[in-house]
Formats: structure tokens, C-alpha cells, sequence
């Protein structure tokens, strides 16, 4: 028997994970990584690592993207919030009315489709409404132009009925409304004057409201006369009359030639329903109110009402990501040897590099609690993960330390022992006879260790070589300023074309998450 994930589960991942980042019990950082190349297909086209497809282990989510992984920026509560599919209200457009039992209500993989259930829409001002009951037709008249009443705006006009659910706020419109996903906002229980907090109060006076039936089978053999009064009874023990103020009721609205329903009128939501059964006051000589009410499904509001919470309501298990890579961020340059450290410890999302071109990438993800050489967990703004050594000045061809080249580490006999891959070649004007390297190790060069006068060659030339000046305590950044390979949890990856950064550059990385 298949499980079901219910959206209330999703939504508590969702709501998990931006309480652990805004409450600061745990870090969470975005990094790059990959500055080479992805590998060529027999069409000449980059392939990605197998990311994309359904491999999922250990080597591929965390071994592989530590290997080559570059820097790595701290999120904020700031950077993050709760998204859904974007759905705007357009003049003529047809809505659906709300109804939880719609088994297209969570086309997550539909958006932008025609099949999307458009049951919520957002307004020209930024105002966020709920359809609780569609019209006949398309929707003519702006849900923010509809006086509030009992905290549903109803049109006579175009027969939609709308619930409030909140304004979007202007910060969150410029970081996280896109063409296909747009903000959820949740209201602030601090500010009584808040509308959006207001209507999350006005919501638990209308819990249990009905505010749509559903005509489940119009083929029934029932006859129905236009106008006939109906009321929706339940075994709560509350007076369920016709008329009663706590009692959701109506009357037939329109019948088809063999007086079939088609449509009900709701003059009342009532309140405090868990369940309801649609009844008719008059029964004979028509079929009984058993037989009739089989026809019919109530959409009742859920505990507290529509609007608490327009997380629930939106079915908000969508987590939209959005954070600036600005210029060569963290590259604080002092003077001296503070001026070498300055530059190991920064130099965030380098920009061009001294053997020519930029170095880009091509792999962003996010992770969990990484740690330090110190073993304390990583809380700074900004960290390098790539391993860095000295070589002396590159005066000559610097092509060969590029993003992706190859050196090869030779011993003492000059045998090879290992192999590293270079990112960033950076010759430091303040400190004549050493340039900086940073590199990394991966499956194909293997994982060797280096050592203070090993000596380095080009795999493309033997005329570039040199030895390596390490250990150097100048130039090696201390145990709480340097991240720890391979800790902490890898919580998304996306491989994507290459992306260069420019020392003039703002980059902005929007991601939607879904949970």
C-alpha cells in the first residue's frame, strides 16, 4: 500500500530547516566549486557530473563536491524565505475555488502549466488572495477592490468569492519574487497594527467555516427546483438550523432542464464544523435528505480558519534562496605578511587571475555545519576550501597554472608521487620571491600529500617547474580561519555552464527549494 507524504509534513521540513537558520542552531553556507571544465561528449558538449540524474551517494553529493569546492559564504535569515508557484490575477482569467480534496491542488512539477490549480492569486498592488468559491466565469473585479466582510470578500459581479491573506513586502519582492515563484509572508505577532496579523486573528473566529460545496455527482436521479433552501448539518450538537448564525446554508441557484443542480448559493459560512452533511429543508415529495446529500461535499476551513497562516494555506514547502556574490568579496589586503594572510584567508570568489582569464564556476550548493581544522564549527562570514602552497615568481609562461591545469609533484629522485589541479595563481606585490597557488586534488589527479621542496612540473611542458615552498608559516592561515575538508552535510547541489566572476560584479544566486 502506497505512503502519502501529507503537504503539512512538507511544509514542517520547510519550516524546520529556516528555523534552524534563523535561529542560528545550525550554519549554513553557500558554496562554488568546480573551476575546470566539465568533461566533453562524443558532440563536444559539457556533460556534468551524474548530479543531475538520480545518483545519489555519498561519493557523488560530498566526496566529489569537497574535492573541488572553492569558498563558501555564510546565509542569513535575510537570504531565505518560504516561496510558492507564482499566480497572478488577471483580468478574466479563471480561478479555481479552494478545495482540499483537489488532487491537483499540489502540482509542484506543473509550474507555469495550463493544469497548475490556480486557487490563490496574487494582485497588481502585491495583495495575496485565496479563492474560497470561483465564479461562473472568469474574474473581472480586482479582489482588492471588494470591500471586506466576516473576512471574505464576495463579488457580486463576477460571483468570486476572496480571503485575504497578506501583502507581500516590498524587501521581499525585490529578493524573492520571480516570474515563476513569488513569497509567502508570515505575519509579525509583535505589531497588533499589522493587516496581515489582523486577518490571522480574524481567521480563528471563522474556523470551520464552509464557504464552497462541491456537487460531486450532478447525474444523480434528483429533481431540484431553483431557490429551494438547503443547510449543511453536523453531529457537533449545535443548533444546525436553516437560518441560524453558527449554520452554513443557502439555496439552489441554477438546475439543468432535467433539474439537476449546478450550482448552490451560500448565504451563510456558519462556523465550527469538522464535518457536514448538505440538507434540504423541504424533502417530500422529492427524495430524502440522505439520498440527496450524497450528491454533495463540504470544503470546510481548517483549525483556526483561512488566513492564520498562508504558509498552510498556500501550501508553502517551497524554500527560495537568494544571496549576492559581491565583487572579490573578503579580499581585505593589509600590508607585509598580514598582507599574504589577508589574501589566503579572503579573496572570495577570486576574480581574474594572474596566469590570465577568470576563474569561474560551475557548481553551487548548500551545507550544514561544515567544521574547522580547529574542530570548531565554521561561523565566519566567509571561507576558502581550497588547499594553498608558495612557489617562487612565474615570470614565464603563467599559462600553466590556469583554472584546471595539471602540475605534476615530483620527489626528491624527481619521480612523480602525486599530481594537483590549479585554481588560482596569485603573484603578491608585496612579497618578491613567492606567488600563491591555490589548488585542489580529485579523482583524476588522486589524493597525494606535498612537502616543503617537493618540486612541481607542467603535465603540458617540463619547461614550467619550480619547488614548493611549504611548510610556510607566513603564508599558511591558522586552524580557526581554515575550513575542514569534507565535514558537515551537503544539503543541495546543482551542477550548471560556468559562471565568471569580475571585479566589478554583482551576482545574485536565486534557488527554490523544494521540500
Amino acid at each position: 500500500m502506497a505512503a502519502i507524504i501529507t503537504s503539512q509534513f512538507r511544509s514542517n521540513i520547510a519550516d524546520q530547516l529556516l528555523v534552524d537558520l534563523r535561529n542560528d542552531i545550525s550554519n549554513y553556507y553557500l558554496f562554488i566549486g568546480r573551476s575546470d571544465d566539465w568533461p566533453v561528449d562524443t558532440e563536444g558538449k559539457m556533460v556534468p557530473d551524474l548530479l543531475n540524474t538520480s545518483t545519489d551517494n555519498q561519493h557523488y553529493t560530498h566526496t566529489k563536491p569537497w574535492s573541488d569546492m572553492m569558498q563558501l559564504k555564510k546565509m542569513t535569515a535575510a537570504d531565505v524565505e518560504y516561496v510558492v508557484p507564482r499566480i497572478d490575477w488577471l483580468n478574466g482569467a479563471i480561478y479555481d475555488s479552494y478545495d482540499d480534496a483537489d488532487a491537483n491542488l499540489e502540482n509542484a512539477d506543473e509550474v507555469g502549466s495550463s493544469i497548475l490549480t490556480k486557487y490563490y492569486a496574487m494582485t497588481p498592488d502585491f495583495k495575496v488572495f485565496l479563492c474560497l468559491r470561483s465564479g461562473p466565469a472568469g474574474s473581472t473585479v480586482n479582489p482588492s477592490s471588494i470591500p471586506d466582510s466576516n473576512g471574505v470578500r464576495n463579488s457580486t459581479s463576477d460571483g468570486y468569492v476572496w480571503k485575504y491573506l497578506y501583502t507581500m513586502q516590498t524587501v521581499l519582492q525585490s529578493k524573492f519574487l520571480t516570474t515563476a515563484y513569488m513569497p509567502v509572508t508570515v505575519p509579525d505577532i509583535d505589531l497588533s497594527g499589522d493587516d496581515q496579523y489582523a486577518t490571522s486573528l480574524q481567521a480563528i473566529d471563522r474556523a470551520g467555516a464552509i464557504y464552497n460545496v462541491v456537487i460531486t455527482d450532478a447525474s444523480l436521479d434528483k429533481t431540484y427546483v431553483v431557490g429551494e433552501e438547503w443547510y449543511v448539518d453536523d453531529n457537533s450538537g449545535r443548533d444546525r438550523s436553516h437560518g441560524n448564525i453558527n449554520t452554513c446554508y443557502g439555496k439552489v441557484l441554477t438546475i439543468d432542464g432535467n433539474g439537476q443542480v449546478h450550482s448552490l448559493s451560500i448565504e451563510n459560512a456558519g462556523i465550527g464544523y469538522s464535518n457536514g452533511t448538505v440538507k434540504f429543508t423541504t424533502v417530500s415529495p422529492k427524495p430524502d435528505n440522505i439520498l440527496r446529500a450524497s450528491q454533495f461535499r463540504c470544503v470546510i476551513s481548517p483549525d483556526k480558519g483561512y488566513g492564520y497562516s498562508a504558509i498552510r494555506d498556500l501550501r508553502a514547502h517551497y524554500i527560495g534562496v537568494n544571496m549576492k556574490l559581491v565583487y572579490s568579496e573578503g579580499s581585505s589586503v593589509g600590508t607585509g605578511d598580514q598582507a599574504i594572510k589577508d589574501t589566503i584567508k579572503g579573496r572570495f570568489f577570486s576574480v581574474g587571475t594572474a596566469a590570465g582569464g577568470s576563474m569561474g564556476y560551475r557548481r553551487i550548493g548548500i551545507i550544514r555545519n561544515p567544521s574547522l581544522m580547529s574542530e570548531d564549527l565554521a561561523s565566519g562570514a566567509i571561507y576558502d576550501a581550497l588547499s594553498l602552497i608558495s612557489i617562487p615568481p612565474q615570470s614565464a609562461d603563467r599559462s600553466a597554472f590556469q583554472p584546471g591545469k595539471i602540475l605534476k609533484i615530483m620527489d626528491s629522485t624527481d619521480g612523480e608521487k602525486t599530481r594537483i589541479k590549479c585554481d588560482d595563481y596569485w603573484h603578491s606585490t608585496v612579497d618578491s620571491e613567492r606567488s600563491l597557488l591555490r589548488y585542489h586534488q580529485d579523482d583524476e589527479t588522486g589524493y597525494g600529500t606535498l612537502a616543503h621542496g617537493d618540486t612541481f612540473k607542467s603535465l603540458e611542458s617540463d619547461d614550467v617547474t619550480g619547488v614548493l615552498l611549504i611548510p610556510d608559516e607566513e603564508a599558511n592561515v591558522s586552524a580557526d580561519k581554515k575550513i575542514a575538508p569534507y565535514t558537515g552535510e551537503i544539503v543541495f547541489l546543482e551542477n550548471r555552464g560556468v559562471t565568471y566572476r569580475q571585479s566589478d560584479q554583482i551576482e545574485t544566486i536565486k534557488l527554490v527549494i523544494e521540500l
